[in-house]
């Protein structure tokens, strides 16, 4: 089983990353955790300006696979 934990705030002491570490300790054995952070993405929020260039497609692509390859996705935002 892999599960996608989404931490949805940028604090260095967040109550959301740490409620994340709780539900990882809960989880079975053998299960694979990809914690994704709001720091790890760089894509902006909306702008068809740049929607095409490569370096942005090709992040894209890469963050569209994380979420397709999860079995489940945990979100925990303030």
């Amino acid at each position: 089983m892999r599960v996608l934990f989404l931490c949805g705030s940028t604090r260095a002491v967040s109550h959301s990353a740490r409620l994340l570490d709780l539900c990882a300790e809960l989880l079975p054995p053998g299960a694979t955790i990809d914690r994704l952070y709001p720091a790890d993405v760089t894509l902006p929020l909306v702008n068809p300006d740049v929607e095409t260039h490569g370096a942005i497609l090709a992040e894209l692509r890469a963050l569209h696979a994380r979420f397709a390859q999860a079995d489940a996705i945990v979100i925990a935002c303030p």
